[in-house]
């Protein structure tokens, strides 16, 4: 055979497989699909049998394609009822990626139950796109969610009503503790894990002699789970004043003493007042709760019942006037960090009200010791040869982070989002009010960081999640950091990564202009950045959150 025929005949042949392969396309069994769907947590790749809300997790899974074959699309969803509504958790959803992107469920007391759905598109090199889904589960959703309105109710007969919402599901046993005259008391409720709403409990060991003040405590103990630190359910607290009740013999002994002593008005006017006038019957304060820095002072003001009281004077005191200290006119100073309850007593009937005063250390003026730190200390004892001690001498300096009382700084611990907050706007000093929170999850801020957020908010340098919560109580990661600290400085991000930098594909696509931009103009230091590396998800230190706000003040307005 010729050279020509030759060629002819191998032209022939491969025109009619392209024909044949035209007219029948592969057939979907041949499509690539998923073969395994597993959710593992984040930490030790493990496979798990529930998933606690907030924390992270990573889906695991195979599938059959060929090596040349893309994997175009893939997203993470679950559902709780049974398939008929799907939504994707956050950060569940991934585009043009192969990598186990972390994931974690919502805080919400009604997620308790939810099946999982991989989804996945196959984009060959040769033949048809195909699309292919998985589900698993259900799988037990654990809730460490805060109990809500803790509140007390003083009864008649001289008890005390406790009442809450349960939002958790992992709670052995809620445990109260009251502090009183008596000292202190603990009670609990048991089992109540799988039970959600409301609950209450009555305190039937008050004092039922005479009206008194007892403050509550309550917690919810989880034994059976391991938690992060930053997941843990507050503690929360009330006060209430008992009611003495009054029988019969009582209110004519009363009766009987008033008419005795009306009889000899030198006795009756100084105790009891105008002996014309009404008797007291109770006073109330201004407020309840006031939170002060050290060296602050404020005024309450005491109501005496009726108005027309013969007697309407009352007597101040604090249960720790190491903490507050109260003059005779009801000014309250602060001395130091810590709680002390301000009473208010008539002097007649010795009724009271009362006010919880909580005090924080106020923030050192430039070059002064930091407060907490042993007198005479300057600087913390702890930080040595660290990467980040420059940083910290000039943050401590700068008084917008402070040590610990043993004279340490601690470096390498976490910082929450709300501690953040509250570093970055003392380092800016701001002083406006800030905006209103909308956040679902506002009441879990401390009121120490409630207005460094708030400010935060106006500045848009905060913004929260897109559940709508903020999540104060959750470790800060690098790229989160980044981010508020170049909207802290109204820097525009920038398009490309620093030349040399090894993990920016990393990055969370809505951190990265901010990353980079950061990185860029020497702003942040996370670890001192040895080998060019970011980690964006990693949690940033105290070290690293002091020096890059450190950094990025030095830019100058």
């Amino acid at each position: 055979m010729s050279v020509g025929k030759a060629r002819r005949a191998l032209f022939g042949l491969l025109a009619a497989i392209l024909i044949i392969f035209v007219a029948i396309p592969p057939k979907l069994s041949f499509a690539a699909r998923i073969t395994y769907f597993n959710i593992l947590d984040n930490q030790g790749f493990k496979s798990v049998p529930y998933l606690i809300a907030g924390v992270d997790y990573v889906p695991d899974f195979n599938s059959d394609k060929a090596d040349s074959t893309r994997i175009e699309l893939w997203n993470l969803e679950y559902s709780t009822d049974n398939g008929a509504t799907w939504v994707a958790p956050p950060n569940g959803t991934r585009v043009n990626t192969n990598f186990l992107w972390p994931f974690y469920m919502p805080l919400d007391p009604n997620l308790v139950s939810a099946k999982f759905r991989l989804i996945m598109d196959f984009d060959p090199l040769i033949g048809s796109r195909s699309h292919s889904e998985k589900v698993i589960g259900p799988y037990r959703i654990l809730q460490p969610v805060d109990p809500t309105n803790f509140a007390a109710t003083a009864n008649d007969d001289g008890t005390v009503t406790l009442k809450w919402n349960d939002n958790s599901n992992m709670e052995s046993y809620y445990q109260l503790t009251r502090y009183g005259p008596e000292g202190t008391q603990t009670f609990t409720v048991d089992n109540t894990m799988d039970y959600r709403g409301q609950l209450s409990y009555t305190d039937k060991q008050t004092d039922k002699k005479k009206a008194t003040l007892y403050s509550y405590k309550l917690n919810a103990i989880v034994d059976q789970y391991n938690l992060p630190d930053n997941l843990r359910m507050a503690d929360a607290f009330t006060l209430i004043k008992t009611k003495v009740p009054i029988n019969i013999l009582d209110a004519s002994r009363f009766e009987l003493n008033t008419s005795v002593l009306k009889i000899i008005p030198e006795i009756y006017v100084p105790i009891l007042g105008n002996p014309d006038k009404a008797v007291v019957t109770g006073v109330q304060l201004d407020r309840q709760e006031l939170a002060l820095t050290t060296g602050e002072s404020a005024a309450l003001a005491a109501t005496v019942t009726p108005a027309d009281a013969g007697n309407p004077k009352v007597k101040w005191s604090s249960n720790n006037a190491a903490v507050a200290e109260v003059d005779s006119a009801g000014r309250v100073t602060a001395k130091q960090a810590g709680t002390a309850i301000i009473l208010a007593t008539t002097e007649v009937g010795s009724f009271t009200d009362a006010c919880l005063v909580t005090v924080t250390e106020k923030a050192a003026e430039p070059g002064q010791n930091e407060p907490g730190l042993p007198p005479g200390s300057e600087a913390p004892n702890d930080i040595g040869e660290h990467w980040a001690k420059d940083g910290i001498l000039k943050a401590v300096q700068a008084g917008f982070v402070k040590g610990y009382p043993d004279g340490t700084f601690k470096p390498d611990r976490s910082v929450t989002r709300a501690e953040f907050a509250v570093m970055l706007m003392q380092g800016l000093k701001a002083d406006n009010e800030g905006a209103e929170l909308a956040f679902k999850d506002k009441n879990q801020i401390g009121f120490w960081a409630v207005r460094a957020v708030q400010q935060a908010v106006q500045r848009e340098i905060i913004s929260g999640y897109a559940d709508g919560t903020f999540r104060p109580n959750a470790n800060i990661t690098h790229a989160e950091m980044a981010s508020m600290i170049v909207r802290a400085a109204g820097l525009n991000g920038a398009d490309a990564p620093p030349p040399g930098f090894v993990d920016d594909a990393d990055i969370p696509g809505w951190a990265k202009s901010p990353v980079f931009k950061a990185l860029d103009i020497g702003i942040i230091v996370v670890n001192g950045l040895p080998d060019k590396r970011f980690e964006p998800m990693a949690l940033t230190t105290r070290a690293e959150a002091a020096s890059s706000i450190v950094r990025m003040l030095a830019l100058g307005p």
